[in-house]
């Protein structure tokens, strides 16, 4: 409790210092340079961050030379080459806390794929939490301090990364605890009914609209009824908001033992009906963007013209299915790499982004003039 106390506060700290105009950035961050002072029962007291001799700027890192410098076993790697980011700070924060669980040095510590491992009487919720802080590639570490003071303070353990990641007005919610990530998003495919309450209300609102409007509007009943049937439209709408009397789907994927889930639910109550449950080895998880064409050759060597839009699919490699769009779904491109970082982060496997090739027509030489 004491060192997820200092962590938070240290945090608080990193956060004030990254969030200055440029950034700063301390690169030195190990036990002997935080101070505590006022301590008091399990309280850690008042908590200092000091020497602040090695501080970069954001701005100072673009200069001639680059000076290595920071203490070795807290470093992490991009900063051996002098590309120090904010990050780079919070991977000492997390060797610190490495050093105070242990009592031992973190060079001492024994690595895998350059991930130091480390044995504590800790939950697996921090546990996780202190492995992705230390992470030794960049990209799959904590993007701010911020992020991960709200991964810390999460109560469903999970490492709080969606909120920066997660595309702007998207509705799908994700949910997650240390064993089981949830997805769940709008099928358009399941609220087609929606549709059909609209074809049936058009006939019935042009009778009424010849029947009723025209002896009385005359030729302005050809602009009333319309308007009646869409404001009608509005206000179903409205009420199925209201009432979530629209389907939800639900794509469940557990860690141990390691399994796929697909299912259904309305908004309203909440209880999932589940299709089916997969087995699977989540491997490899591959995420391919949409594209636009005007043309391009199908499978069947048939050539396609027009305005063609290829959907952004996400899935495992061996599963070969889409995880999302194939349910009925609409997600876009952002939200699918979106989740698709999360279902990697979460199950520790590797993200590839696939940039599909489309087949050209094949050009005669003839035709093209011998070129």
């Amino acid at each position: 409790a004491e060192v997820i106390e200092l962590a938070d506060r240290l945090l608080s700290i990193l956060t004030y210092l990254h969030e200055q105009n440029p950034p700063v950035i301390h690169r030195d961050i190990k036990p002997s340079n935080i101070l505590l002072t006022n301590r008091s029962g399990n309280s850690v007291g008042d908590v200092y961050l000091v020497d602040f001799g090695s501080v970069q700027t954001a701005a100072s890192k673009d200069g001639g030379t680059i000076t290595i410098v920071g203490s070795y076993g807290y470093m992490p790697l991009e900063q051996f080459g002098g590309q120090t980011t904010t990050a780079s700070d919070l991977y000492s924060l997390g060797m610190t806390i490495i050093y105070l669980l242990t009592g031992t040095h973190p060079a001492e510590l024994a690595q895998v794929n350059g991930q130091v491992k480390f044995a504590a009487e800790i939950s697996k919720k921090f546990h996780r939490w202190v492995e992705k802080i230390t992470q030794p590639h960049l990209e799959k570490r904590f993007n701010a301090a911020k992020s991960a003071q709200i991964a810390l303070k999460s109560e469903d353990g999970s490492y709080g990364d969606f909120i920066h990641l997660k595309p702007a007005n998207s509705q799908v919610e994700l949910y997650r605890d240390q064993n089981t990530l949830e997805i769940k998003f709008l099928s358009i495919k399941d609220n087609l009914w929606i549709w059909v309450i609209g074809c049936i209300l058009f006939p019935f609102t042009m009778m009424f609209s010849v029947d009723i409007l025209w002896p009385i509007l005359g030729v302005f009943a050809i602009l009333v009824g319309p308007a009646i049937y869409f404001i009608a439209l509005v206000y179903i709408g409205k009420l199925i908001r209201q009432y979530k009397l629209y389907t939800i789907r639900v794509v469940s994927i557990t860690r141990e033992p390691k399994s796929l889930r697909k299912g259904r639910c309305l908004k309203k109550n909440n209880n999932i009906k589940w299709d089916k449950l997969e087995l699977l080895e989540l491997d490899t998880l591959v995420y391919s963007p949409g594209y636009n064409f005007n043309k391009y050759i199908d499978r069947e060597g048939k050539l396609n013209s027009g305005d063609i839009r290829i959907a952004p699919e996400l899935y495992f490699y061996n599963y070969g299915k889409d995880l999302i769009n194939e349910t009925g779904g609409i997600l876009s491109d952002d939200e699918l790499r979106w989740l698709g970082q999360e279902i990697s982060d979460f199950l520790n496997i590797e993200l590839q982004i696939i940039y599909a090739t489309p087949r050209l027509p094949e050009v005669s030489q003839s035709s093209c003039g011998g070129c």
